[in-house]
């Protein structure tokens, strides 16, 4: 760190204002070399609203763009008309988005200015996550190495869909605290996730079979060996579900398991490569032998409770992925079970600092390669680039693609 005293901490925090003031993107890379985990929020989470701001909406078959039209839309509804119309009448899903849409339009009519504010909530909740994970572990290259890993499972540029990506960190943040203390009010929070992108439904049901089952990793175990060798438990989930859940809630629910939602949502549009396919299952089969040979090879520990909750969780995630893995885009819940397998590797690290340990951690590295590249290229078109040169300024004041 290049303060030693509470006179050079001072004197950095004023630097990084001014030059949030003068070059946001520079004073970011300052205070990722410089400043202590525990301050880093104050930057990151008020870059993350520049960073949502920049989106260009140039890109038309980008999700942001949509959002950015939608949002357009709403100028001359109600709250309650809108309400209705979007989400018990249309095919909105989730009420975070609603609620975000109609309070939004009583003062802004910007599209940058509501992606603004969505990336300062994505920033806070990435930050809480973040902060977790790295916890008040001894810092040495090693976790340096993995935060690195865990903060680019899920890239920036997938705040051009920020439903989605919202509600995960959010899970993941609600299940990092559950995992600590199985309480009641923790599980509150897991299960409204639905309520920012209702695709959530599926994996709280898992959760959910773990608060009240408890602790039984021979059942979830033998439970996830099922699931390897049958696929075709989607239709029972289905069944069941529609007993318990009122008309509304079913049809949303189907708008995630029907066929035809695959054309409507599916988020890659081209044709996928085959080095991604590699290294796509190379993640899921990372995730399950780095959890299982970690449990295995350390069953005469006594791990404490966290540990132990987080591996019944990961084996139940573990086996949500292989009921529902192929559907429409619930690909991308690979990577919220990345960031809790990641977590479950660094505590059970902290307790076991083994050799094998520190290979486990080491090989996570490819299972966030492509992502990373991928977003970067998108990033090109996805964002000004003024978030890189420019000042708070010119970050502020350029105009965008879309048309009003």
């Amino acid at each position: 760190m290049l303060y030693k005293t509470a006179q050079n901490r001072f004197g950095l925090y004023v630097l990084l204002a001014l030059l949030f003031f003068l070059w946001p993107f520079f004073g970011l890379c300052i205070a990722l070399l410089t400043v202590q985990i525990k301050d880093f929020k104050y930057y990151v989470v008020p870059f993350f609203f520049l960073l949502g701001y920049s989106i260009t909406f140039k890109l038309t078959e980008a999700d942001s763009y949509s959002y950015g039209v939608q949002f357009l839309e709403i100028r001359e509804l109600s709250f309650i008309d809108f309400f209705k119309s979007s989400y018990l009448k249309g095919e909105t899903t989730d009420l975070y988005k609603t609620f975000l849409y109609a309070i939004l339009s009583c003062f802004t009519k910007s599209p940058k200015f509501l992606f603004g504010v969505v990336a300062l909530v994505y920033g806070y909740l990435f930050i809480k996550c973040v902060e977790f994970f790295i916890g008040n572990t001894k810092k040495e290259f090693i976790h340096y190495y993995m935060l690195l890993v865990f903060t680019l499972v899920i890239p920036f540029v997938n705040l051009n869909g920020f439903r989605f990506w919202t509600a995960s960190f959010y899970f993941v943040y609600a299940l990092f605290l559950f995992s600590k203390k199985k309480d009641s009010k923790y599980l509150l929070l897991v299960a409204s996730t639905v309520f920012i992108h209702f695709s959530f439904v599926l994996p709280v049901i898992f959760i959910l079979v773990f608060y009240f089952v408890g602790k039984k990793p021979k059942i979830y175990l033998v439970f996830f060996i099922i699931t390897l060798l049958i696929n075709n438990f989607i239709s029972v989930f289905i069944d069941i579900g529609s007993s318990f859940l009122s008309n509304i809630f079913l049809d949303k629910l189907n708008n995630y398991t029907i066929s035809n939602y695959a054309s409507s949502v599916i988020e890659g549009k081209g044709e996928v490569s085959k080095v991604f396919l590699i290294l796509n299952n190379y993640q899921i089969w990372y995730m399950f032998i780095t959890v299982f040979i970690t449990r295995l090879n350390f069953l005469r520990y006594e791990f404490n409770e966290e540990i132990n909750n987080l591996f019944c969780i990961l084996i139940l995630m573990f086996s949500f992925i292989n009921i529902f893995g192929d559907l429409p885009s619930m690909h991308r819940f690979n990577s919220i079970v990345m960031l809790l397998t990641l977590n479950y590797m660094m505590r059970v690290f902290t307790l076991n600092r083994t050799t094998l340990m520190k290979n486990l951690n080491y090989l996570a590295l490819p299972t966030i390669l492509v992502s990373t590249y991928q977003a970067f290229d998108l990033s090109v078109d996805l964002f000004s680039s003024e978030i890189v040169t420019g000042t708070l300024f010119s970050i502020l004041t350029e105009k965008s693609y879309l048309i009003y």
